[in-house]
């Protein structure tokens, strides 16, 4: 029941009551409407709930941040009465939308309405709280979960990807020859490729025989293995008393910037090894990066064990890794003496924070070879981590 409904029940209480108390005709004929008007909304409603068909699609179900998508509500049944129906969309921005349809008849109708997603994640975009009524909202009546279409698939919305400009330098060859990673350069394990010849390149690296016979120089390129990896840590600790906006937005810029670096390593032939308190994921190329950028979309932030009691043993083992970088909140001390002995001169080391006061924008290098870089925003991952390379 609303109140609009509860009010004409007391209205037709007291009508009823002043009829028999006085005896006016008049009275009893305004009483029998106001009861006629009672007793058809209630049947609009009721005839409603079970003549309701819902069907719900949503396009598209994958989507990067900062994308639309389009909900589409298909109410359908036989409505013998004229019927409201009523229902809320969950929005993948968090909010709530309510939506009406007046109903009459066969025919299904569609209703469609487009959500914004500012906010990386794996979201829930449906319909809740379904209700039937009828034409004056006298009455709405909850529609049982029988007859409600069941739930889309969950909306997963990936971070942006930005596409970091330039070339990472390649990391120190391993001594043994390894084929699970492998890059081609102008010096290495075995013989790869040629390639055309460039001014300064070593008169003992030119192929004779493929330069006679074409008329062009060519340089032999080889083959070199690599066991090292970019390693990435990022921070998906809780913090207490951050505000559920702030802490939406650094999920953003965490995961964007981890993807950038990822893309940017692994679009090179680097291996890279992603590791967060809730676990991990690695590619070693392009073609094993989607699996990364997933997990980096359906990732949940707010674990409950510090970050920094658990970066103490991620950099416990190095000797594979030949560049480091750590994405957290802020540059707290805790963290910066984990992070101590990790620089080296060939293992570039970079702490990415969100929010850090004290550091000028373009970064500060700190005596221990420890490179800030702050991004408080989308538009910094390029000029900041391009830069930072």
């Amino acid at each position: 029941m609303t109140r609009r409904s509860i009010a004409a029940l007391v209205i037709f209480a007291l009508l009823l009551l002043a009829g028999f108390a006085t005896g006016i005709s008049e009275i009893f004929v305004a009483a029998f409407m106001a009861g006629f008007l009672l007793t058809f909304a209630l049947a609009s409603a009721i005839a409603g709930v079970f003549s309701l068909r819902m069907g719900q699609e949503l396009s598209p179900y994958a989507l990067v941040r900062g994308g639309e998508v389009q909900a589409k509500a298909l109410v359908g049944g036989l409505f013998v009465l004229p019927a409201v129906v009523k229902w809320k969309w969950e929005a993948p921005d968090g909010g709530r939308h309510v939506y009406a349809a007046l109903r009459w008849g066969k025919k299904t109708a569609a209703v469609c309405c487009r959500f914004s997603c500012p906010h990386r994640g794996v979201w829930t975009a449906g319909v809740e709280g379904l209700a039937c009524g009828d034409l004056f909202g006298l009455f709405s009546l909850p529609v049982p979960a029988a007859r409600r279409s069941t739930a889309p698939p969950a909306l997963i919305v990936y971070p942006e990807l930005y596409a970091i400009p330039g070339r990472p330098p390649l990391p120190v060859p391993s001594l043994e020859y390894s084929e699970k990673n492998t890059v081609t350069a102008d010096q290495g394990d075995s013989f790869s490729d040629t390639r055309l010849y460039r001014s300064g390149d070593p008169l003992k690296r030119i192929h004779w025989k493929l330069s006679i016979r074409t008329g062009e120089l060519h340089t032999r390129q080889y083959e070199m293995s690599m066991d090292q990896e970019v390693l990435i840590l990022l921070d998906d600790s809780a913090e207490e008393g951050e505000a559920p906006g702030a802490a939406l937005g650094y999920a953003d810029m965490a995961t964007e910037c981890a993807a950038a670096l990822a893309y940017y390593y692994a679009s090179h032939g680097q291996a890279v090894r992603l590791l967060c308190t809730g676990g991990g994921s690695g590619a070693r190329n392009l073609d094993e990066f989607e699996a990364l950028y997933t997990h980096l979309a359906s990732m949940e932030f707010g674990m409950e064990e510090a970050f920094a009691d658990w970066l103490s043993g991620a950099l416990a083992d190095l000797h594979t890794v030949c560049a480091c970088h750590v994405i957290t909140r802020r540059p707290d001390p805790a963290i910066l003496d984990s992070l101590v002995g990790v620089p080296a001169p060939r293992r570039p080391a970079f702490l990415i924070c969100s929010a850090a006061a004290a550091i000028p924008p373009e970064g500060e290098t700190l005596e221990e070879g420890l490179r800030i870089l702050p991004v408080s925003a989308p538009r910094d991952i390029l000029e900041r981590l391009g830069g930072g390379q």
